[in-house]
């Protein structure tokens, strides 16, 4: 039931501790936050990535407009598979299979 409530009568649940569906969110909730954080985090690196190889390429030697578009599309195609692929990787980690006491010490 707490999982199909509107996300405004989410943050009620939240505020309000007597509600049944308070638990529920407040685990729930840094999850959200979590993964917004991390999709708003690699959308500004992609757009800062875009705009940094378009200002190197134009300072490299190409012969033509297309030749130089060429280029900053591979990199940019580059680039951006690791920062999506990456985030995937550590967002779907399962970092519970490792050992804690190995990490510790």
């Amino acid at each position: 039931f707490c999982s199909s409530i509107a996300y405004v009568d989410a943050v009620v649940s939240i505020v309000n501790v007597n509600d049944p569906c308070h638990d529920y969110w407040a685990d729930v909730a840094p999850l959200f936050v979590f993964t917004t954080l991390a999709t708003a985090l690699i959308a500004g690196v992609n757009v800062v990535t875009g705009v940094f190889a378009r200002v190197l390429a134009k300072f490299e030697r190409h012969k033509t407009v297309a030749d130089r578009e060429h280029n900053v599309g591979k990199r940019m195609f580059i680039a951006f598979f690791i920062n999506v692929g990456l985030a995937l990787l550590l967002v779907n980690a399962q970092f519970d299979y490792f050992d804690q006491s190995f990490i510790i010490g």
